[in-house]
């Protein structure tokens, strides 16, 4: 038992147990099939790269999953339970914020980028490390960047205007926390 609970702190822990939880609504979800899926992702912003240079790395990322993939945040019927569930979502290209950023954030660590995801008060978002930069990446809206300032207003508009800002937030959310938000 300590050993699985140790395991939860492990990148690819967070996608197995984000298909673990799938398969209380999902029976055919496969953690094997999930992770070639973002794997083939990753596969193809490799292919298109031709220098290892983070910011090429990003433009293709967000080339691949929004701009061809199309992947955003279900807007129109945002509370549907499969919005939550990690393969439904890379089956429709639609879900929750927390979802896509794990999308986002799975396929950024298979092409060599250090991404995180960032649990902001009312919107999960994912962080990403470019050149000593971090930037604030909204997968729920086709991965606009936002600059704290962006990102501090989003909230306050979710959750009131005394909402105060701190770079705390741009922290790492744990798998932990991760798993146990979706």
């Amino acid at each position: 038992m300590t050993q699985q609970a140790g395991s939860i702190d492990s990148p690819e822990a967070l996608v197995a147990g984000a298909v673990a939880i799938a398969r209380h609504r999902l029976a055919d979800a496969d953690h094997r099939l999930t992770a070639a899926a973002l794997q083939a992702y990753a596969d193809k912003v490799l292919s298109r790269v031709r220098s290892g240079r983070p910011k090429a790395l990003l433009a293709h990322l967000h080339d691949i999953l929004f701009e061809e993939g199309g992947f955003r945040g279900n807007t129109a019927d945002y509370y549907a339970i499969d919005n939550s569930l990690l393969p439904a979502a890379l089956a429709t290209r639609r879900g929750l914020p927390i979802i896509l950023s794990l999308i986002y954030k799975s396929v950024a660590d298979r092409v060599g980028l250090r991404a995180w995801g960032l649990a902001l008060p009312g919107h999960f978002m994912a962080g990403v490390e470019v050149e000593g930069d971090v930037l604030i990446i909204d997968p729920f809206h086709g991965g606009r960047e936002l600059s704290r300032d962006e990102a501090h207003d989003h909230i306050r508009r979710v959750l009131g205007e005394e909402i105060e800002w701190t770079d705390d937030y741009l922290l790492p959310a744990s798998p932990r926390k991760w798993l146990t938000s979706i």
